[in-house]
């Protein structure tokens, strides 16, 4: 009797620790993460053409005209990322200067993918003129604010700087006249500079 006894409370035992064990309370905790990316945005934003000249009055009709890389007339800026300048009416001796600025409405900074250059549109425009990118203007990433000026012969330097976000790119275009230059001629050039994360 004694062990029938032992055995009931034994079982009756065993019963309550299950039932306290079922009955434990649990939690746990959940870490949600969100991770948002930037963005690259590089577009033109504004354009000055001034002609300048020696000896005699200048008569080019310079202009610029802003397309999408696909192409596309388009006026919404977020696409204008090729200017293409067009100069009607050149003759020897002859200067044009135009002044392009980029903003770089990126949210990191970027560095430049290639030395910036200009493209002619037609293919005797090297032999009528001598087109530079006489500067380009930045303000680099970090601390300083202060815009810095990178001329022509130094344009192989720009392959290492970091461009701030935010800020602006000027880039100045110089067209020569030569003496060979062709009567009644159209010639343009496009300006496509490209650009990369910083990091890369």
């Amino acid at each position: 009797m004694k062990k029938a006894k032992f055995m009931a409370l034994a079982l009756a035992g065993a019963i309550t620790l299950m039932g306290a064990g079922y009955a434990a309370w649990t939690d746990k905790v959940t870490l949600s993460s969100s991770v948002s990316t930037g963005h690259l945005d590089l577009y033109y934003t504004s354009k000055t053409v001034n002609e300048t000249f020696t000896q005699i009055p200048a008569y080019v009709t310079p202009g610029i005209t802003f397309t999408s890389d696909a192409g596309t007339d388009i006026t919404n800026p977020d696409y204008t990322d090729v200017a293409t300048i067009t100069l009607t009416n050149m003759y020897p001796g002859a200067q044009v200067t135009a002044n392009l600025e980029v903003n770089n409405r990126s949210t990191i900074p970027v560095m430049f993918a290639a030395i910036p250059q200009i493209v002619p549109g037609n293919s005797s425009l090297t032999n009528a003129m001598d087109v530079t990118i006489a500067s380009v203007t930045y303000t680099p990433a970090g601390q300083n604010t202060t815009p810095v000026t990178v001329t022509k012969d130094n344009l192989a330097s720009l392959a290492s700087v970091q461009i701030k976000e935010g800020t602006k790119i000027t880039f100045t275009c110089q067209f020569d006249a030569k003496d060979g230059i062709a009567e009644d001629t159209t010639y343009s050039a496009s300006v496509t500079p490209q650009f990369k994360q910083f990091n890369q």
